[in-house]
């Protein structure tokens, strides 16, 4: 049985947009910012909002999904 969520992982295309969406606009707590990756925090819940690369085929069909929890 699920009890808890520990982090949701969402793949973008473009960081720097999800950056100041996530943290911006949402006034998520930034807990790591790196190059390729940032984690954000809501309510004890880590969401990792990760850069896909251009020449990368498997990641570029998980961005823009549907992401369900």
């Amino acid at each position: 049985m699920l009890r808890s969520v520990d982090t949701i992982r969402i793949f973008t295309r473009d960081l720097g947009r999800a950056r100041r969406f996530y943290g911006d606009m949402l006034a998520l707590e930034t807990e790591r910012a790196e190059p390729s990756f940032a984690i954000f925090v809501l309510d004890g819940v880590r969401i990792l909002v990760e850069q896909v690369a251009s020449d990368d085929a498997e990641g570029q069909g998980l961005v823009g999904r549907f992401l369900g929890v």
